[in-house]
Parts: structure tokens; C-alpha cells; sequence
């Protein structure tokens, strides 16, 4: 370091304004790199976390319908056991422990949700009043289909009171700008509920 004497006017120790605003400049750059390197790899995780949930969530609901459907009992009068089905819901009829449990899935309007509507599986004993529920699926929109396999077609509702339909049909979306997600269910001529616990 040179004595004071010796210093031009000019010189001080230290750096310029100019300097100090350059080195700021470059720092919040390479700090904002070094943020986007951070936070993008998070936001992927929690994408892919997303999705993985979503999968579950569609492939626990398959797996409801699908056990359930395959279950369901041939209609007869006698013991009033009938599958009934429209766009916005099915009712059939299942054996537990023996004895019929009449089965419901519902796509029904949910309030205040983002997400629109939920796919709800109810059931209860044929003398019971009582439901028990759960949800099995949130869905922005969906419906029902039923095919006639006498007719060689898909209707919007089935009422026959004495034969089940050869498949049944969800198509639903899990957010409006997405394409379809389409299930097809075939249901078994299973048995007969003939009125006595098997």
C-alpha cells in the first residue's frame, strides 16, 4: 500500500458503486440459477407424486366396480332383487355372508368442490333402512352406459326385471381439460338368490 501522500486523488480503498452494483448483478443471477435448479426438480416430484396418487385413486375404483359387478345377482321378482341403472347411477344387488346387500354407485354433485362431482359406492342390507357409504372417486364429470346384448347396443338406463345387462360402461374425466378415461365392465350370469342363506 502506498503512503497517503503518494495516492492520486482519484484512489480510495474499496470498491466503486458501479463495482459493488455489477457484483450484486451477478450474484442474484447465479442465485436465481441455482433456485431454479432447486425448486424445478420439486415441482416434478410432486407432479409425479400426483399422478402416482391419481393412479390409485382410479385403479381402487376399478377394482370396487370391478368385484362388485362381477358379484351382482340375477334379478328375480319374488325377492325383489332388480338392477336398475341410469347415466348418473347404478343400483344392483350382491350376496354377503349369504344374504342379498343392494349395491349403489352414484356420480353426484359435490358443493363447493374444484373438482365437480364424486363417484359414490353406498350399500345396505335388503331389511335394512340403513346406508353406509364411502366416496370412491373424485371426477370433474361422468356418466353411465349399459349394453343390451340381445339388441347389439348401448343405453343410457337399464330396467329389466329380469336379466342384467351384458356390460356396463363409466366414462368420466378427472379434469375438464383432459381426454376420457373409459371403463368397461362385463357382468356374469351369476347366480339366483333363491331366498334361503347359502
Amino acid at each position: 500500500m502506498l503512503p497517503p501522500y503518494c495516492r492520486g486523488a482519484g484512489d480510495e480503498d474499496g470498491f466503486t458503486l458501479l463495482e459493488a452494483l455489477a457484483a450484486s448483478v451477478v450474484l442474484f443471477l447465479a442465485l436465481g440459477s441455482l433456485y431454479s435448479l432447486y425448486i424445478h426438480p420439486l415441482d416434478q416430484l410432486e407432479k409425479g407424486r400426483s399422478a402416482v396418487m391419481a393412479q390409485q385413486k382410479v385403479s381402487m375404483a376399478y377394482g370396487y366396480l370391478s368385484s362388485d359387478l362381477c358379484a351382482a345377482l340375477l334379478p328375480t321378482l319374488l325377492h325383489q332383487v332388480c338392477f336398475v341403472g341410469d347415466p348418473q347411477g347404478l343400483s344392483f344387488y350382491t350376496l354377503q355372508n349369504g344374504l342379498p346387500v343392494e349395491v349403489r354407485y352414484i356420480i353426484d354433485s359435490t358443493v363447493g368442490s374444484s373438482v365437480g362431482k364424486i363417484l359414490k359406492r353406498l350399500e345396505r342390507k335388503l331389511d335394512s333402512n340403513e346406508w353406509s357409504g364411502m366416496t370412491v372417486l373424485s371426477v370433474f364429470d361422468g356418466h353411465f352406459q349399459y349394453y343390451d346384448g340381445l339388441r347389439g347396443a348401448w343405453t343410457w338406463s337399464w330396467n329389466d326385471p329380469l336379466e342384467l345387462p351384458s356390460l356396463v360402461r363409466l366414462e368420466y374425466r378427472l379434469q375438464q381439460d383432459r381426454e376420457p378415461i373409459v371403463f368397461t365392465f362385463p357382468l356374469y350370469c351369476g347366480r339366483r338368490y333363491s331366498g334361503a342363506k347359502e
